[in-house]
């Protein structure tokens, strides 16, 4: 059950590593690790099923061949080509990680459903001690050693390793942004701060998986909901899933990415929407056993009450320079992780605005830093400007900024990428404004019980899916949560839309 927190650390690894020789080393170790770790899982596994995973992970390698490797064939030489291979056969390594841990995780809860009640404290222990684990590991990789390394790489000793001069170390400064996230671990050689984004909707989906299954088991069980351990196990599950999710929206308010920062308000939306669920007790998020009943009296969750006002307060007042020493946005006079996640959103609203102006928006704000013998610049809005994505998908020109985009050029329709995408949206915010309004008010707004609890039971995946309409899965983060969360739906997708086309067909 450990294998991805090894997998996502090695990405964690990989992002401090510059290119070059040792980088590429790093690959062929990462490589042979994931081949062991796959290897081992698959020993005793029955050839029907090993089959059935090839077929799956060969129609994945024959789509991205043809959307990551065809396009480019006439395009690069023959030492670009070798170039790009590795980099699409690492990413595949890590779909085909993601994709196999997906029945890893799958067996292993099934495994853990016993149905012997006598086994029912051992397995609410053992749920709780795996959620334990993802949350350290959610705040290791996500927060505490980006923190720690920010302090140690970025100081006044180290940072001269990454300023102008230095450019045969692999770092490309000019993509380098000192004042988010992304750059400072799972990343920080990369030039997207978009590439890491899946990484935190990975653990809060393993969060809500375990918490979900520790609320099932409960449920197929029936016990007295007055029995204290019972309830104090359960309790403690949601605490961790609730820690592990404010982990996740903070890196993702700190990503500096306007992408990332709409995946962290979603969120938050959503995690305060089920407020009574997270802060009452004995609410095992079953909408339909929730009274109205004013009199009703309300048994709250002080510990999770407290946790959520802890993270609220950082995110709402704690100072921003605090975690980010080398921010220099001036925009507000206290600056926090909110007021900061605003920037990127309101500059790139400021650009479409005036689109039709003459009053042209800069598209980099230069930023100076002196308390360091070299000036420090960078850009702060460094991701594809609002004409650039307009143009590309419009047009039926290769760039890998959107999979919808990539899976339409295929077929040469890339002018269907924007109506796509503003259908899938409006489809998406309008039954997230219902889920949301169901949650809050408490009465039936889903007519269908069955879309709701489709959107329930997926909504961290539902909310993720939205990376895809406007980035590829072009980097090691985006392809193990497309291996782990959206292989096999999307397998899942393509063949009903063969089966439809095929009956139409045959109608015809």
């Amino acid at each position: 059950m450990r294998a991805i927190y090894i997998y996502i650390f090695l990405i964690f690894i990989n992002g401090f590593i510059p290119l070059g020789a040792f980088n590429a080393k790093f690959k062929i170790v990462s490589w042979l690790i994931i081949s062991f770790i796959l290897i081992w899982q698959n020993t005793n596994t029955n050839i029907n099923v090993l089959k059935k995973k090839l077929i799956i992970l060969v129609t994945c390698g024959i789509i991205g061949f043809l959307i990551y490797i065809y396009p480019y064939l006439g395009l690069y030489n023959a030492e670009q080509i070798e170039d790009h291979l590795i980099s699409i056969l690492n990413y595949y390594f890590y779909i085909v990680a993601g994709f196999e841990y997906t029945n890893l995780f799958k067996d292993k809860l099934q495994n853990l459903d016993s149905k012997n009640s006598s086994d029912f404290i051992w397995v609410q222990n053992k749920l709780l001690s795996l959620q334990k684990i993802n949350t350290i590991f959610c705040a290791l990789i996500l927060l505490i050693l980006p923190y720690i390394t920010k302090v140690i790489f970025f100081s006044e000793k180290y940072i001269i390793n990454f300023l102008p001069g230095n450019d045969a170390n692999g770092y490309i400064y000019e993509n380098i942004d000192f004042t988010s996230i992304s750059y400072l671990s799972l990343s920080i050689n990369s030039v997207s701060r978009n590439h890491a984004l899946l990484i935190p909707i990975i653990f809060i989906y393993i969060a809500y998986k375990y918490f979900k299954e520790s609320v099932e088991y409960h449920r197929r069980f029936k016990f007295d909901k007055s029995n204290e351990k019972i309830n104090s196990l359960i309790d403690d599950n949601k605490l961790y899933y609730s820690i592990t999710s404010w982990l996740g929206i903070i890196y993702l308010l700190c990503s500096g990415s306007r992408l990332g920062i709409i995946l962290g308000y979603l969120l938050t939306i959503t995690f305060l929407a089920k407020f009574r669920y997270f802060f009452r007790k004995n609410y095992k998020f079953d909408i339909t056993k929730i009274s109205n009943q004013k009199k009703e009296h309300k048994n709250w969750d002080i510990r999770n009450i407290a946790i959520s006002s802890f993270f609220i307060f950082v995110i709402c007042v704690v100072p921003y320079n605090l975690f980010f020493p080398l921010s220099c946005r001036e925009e507000f006079k206290h600056n926090t992780v909110l007021t900061n996640s605003t920037i990127p959103i309101t500059h790139e609203i400021r650009k479409v605005i005036s689109l039709g102006n003459n009053n042209e928006i800069k598209p980099y704000k230069t930023c100076e830093k002196y308390s360091y013998k070299n000036i420090l610049y960078f850009s702060e809005f460094a991701s594809s400007s609002f004409n650039n994505r307009y143009n590309l998908y419009t047009q039926n020109i290769l760039g890998h900024e959107s999979l919808v985009k990539d899976i339409l050029f295929i077929i040469k329709s890339s002018i269907l990428t924007i109506p796509l995408i503003l259908l899938f949206s409006g489809i998406f915010l309008a039954y997230f404004i219902m889920y949301l309004l169901q949650y809050l008010t408490n009465k039936r707004i889903f007519k269908n019980y069955r879309t709701f609890k489709f959107i329930d039971d997926n909504f961290v995946p539902l909310i993720g899916s939205i990376y895809f309409l406007i980035n590829s899965v072009i980097s090691s983060g985006s392809a193990i949560a497309f291996g782990f969360i959206y292989l096999i739906p999307s397998i899942q997708i393509l063949k009903n839309i063969l089966r439809l086309i095929f009956f139409k067909l045959k109608d015809y």
